[in-house]
């Protein structure tokens, strides 16, 4: 497991960072389970601190980024036509 610090929608000087550990490092753009929310990662700073992995910046609440993506996947899927 690896030790995060989450700054949320502020930048480190703005708000206290939030540590979590997560058996990943996450990359930009994926989402992680913060307090039964999930969040964006916009930015993923590694650090050289035994202690803490690396520092990640998130952004905006969504209840579950699934059901978007399920929802894109449905309207892009091709057309098969039988002969």
């Amino acid at each position: 497991m690896y030790n995060l610090k989450v700054y949320v929608e502020k930048s480190p000087e703005e708000t206290e960072p939030q540590s979590i550990e997560l058996p990943v490092v996450p990359r930009v753009d994926e989402y992680i389970l913060l307090q039964e929310q999930y969040y964006q990662v916009t930015k993923v700073i590694y650090t050289l601190n035994p202690d803490t992995v690396a520092e990640l910046n998130v952004t905006g609440q969504v209840n579950d980024p699934t059901t978007s993506r399920i929802k894109q996947k449905e309207v892009a899927a091709p057309r098969i036509q039988m002969f």
